[in-house]
């Protein structure tokens, strides 16, 4: 009968201790099945608390809830923060994370900039003093195609920036003296005067760093033995030559007005830029591989930055004031 076999055995739990909890069985009386026991059974069953599996952690709900726990539970706050912080673990945790770090550091630009006034005068000079043993060996290989053994080494380049930031500043302190009628007509402070000051500098750092992304490209295709500091460092050396020219062909012509004469522009054109643009083009050939089949190769990697530089003077002298005086045109004057 189910009736009687539900009334025939009642359960109950009793000695609860830690590790271990009893559940005693106790039997009631059945005349009609002749069972007459009063002996109750004790079986240990293992408490929660003893079950510890090697590798598994429990973790409690009360210490660490879910996110989405529940709609009623969701903050935007917390799952703002949390979405942050897992990006931020991340891209920490990334090998490449150190690395790029420290570009945004001071003590990574230090060395470059780290230069005593002796030396930065000693590169000057040697901007305009180009290597005749290394002339003649290119000359050599050129028209024999070998130069019979004979090797000059290469020059050194120290990887230094503080010339040539210096070399580029002033540059863009003498190009508005080509500029007459913008700096007789602007005021000081207004849009026009702000225009033109950032317009020119921006101009020539971006040639500057545009000049040296487009040097050490061909030098790579050529296989020349030069970082892109390097690469910056003698370019930038070699821009002197235009604060010279520029310079001195600026004041000459605001001088001569009336006749517009170009005479002194183009000999310090040929004589100080073409001796600077020598000797860079002289520099980076000389740190180039030897390559007896392919010996017009090389000249590629001292023939574009001699271009460029050489050709960029001509920009500034003729044709840079009107692009500028076009654009200050359009501007207010206050």
């Amino acid at each position: 009968m189910p009736d009687d076999d539900a009334a025939s055995s009642s359960g109950s739990t009793s000695g609860i201790s830690e590790g271990t909890a009893a559940y005693t069985i106790q039997s009631s009386n059945d005349p009609e099945q002749g069972l007459m026991n009063d002996d109750s059974v004790v079986i240990d069953i293992p408490f929660e608390k003893q079950i510890k599996p090697n590798g598994v952690v429990r973790r409690s709900t009360s210490e660490c809830k879910p996110v989405f726990s529940s709609i009623e539970q969701f903050n935007p706050s917390e799952v703002s923060n949390w979405v942050k912080q897992q990006i931020i673990d991340r891209v920490q945790e990334h090998p490449k994370f150190k690395s790029a770090i420290n570009y945004t550091r001071i003590d990574f630009f230090r060395p470059y900039f780290d230069v005593e006034p002796v030396q930065l005068q000693k590169r000057l000079k040697d901007a305009y003093k180009p290597s005749l043993p290394l002339m003649q060996q290119e000359l050599t290989l050129l028209i024999h195609g070998t130069t019979n053994g004979a090797m000059c080494p290469p020059q050194k380049i120290s990887p230094e920036l503080y010339g040539p930031l210096m070399i580029v500043l002033t540059l863009a302190a003498i190009i508005p003296v080509y500029m007459h009628d913008i700096i007789d007509n602007t005021i000081g402070g207004s849009i026009r005067d702000t225009t033109l000051i950032s317009g020119i500098l921006a101009t020539c750092l971006t040639y500057w760093w545009f000049g040296t992304l487009i040097v050490f490209y061909v030098s790579q295709l050529t296989k020349t033995f030069v970082t892109i500091v390097q690469t910056a460092s003698v370019f930038g050396y070699s821009m002197s030559s235009m604060c010279i020219v520029l310079g001195v062909g600026g004041i000459t012509e605001r001088s001569n007005i009336d006749t517009c004469s170009h005479v002194l522009f183009f000999i310090l054109w040929l004589l100080v830029g073409g001796v600077a643009n020598l000797r860079l083009a002289l520099v980076l050939m000389g740190r180039t591989p030897m390559d007896y089949q392919y010996r017009f190769k090389r000249l590629v990697v001292g023939i574009v930055p001699f271009l460029l530089n050489m050709f960029f003077m001509l920009y500034l002298h003729f044709f840079y004031h009107n692009l500028i005086e076009t654009v200050i045109d359009a501007l207010p004057e206050k």
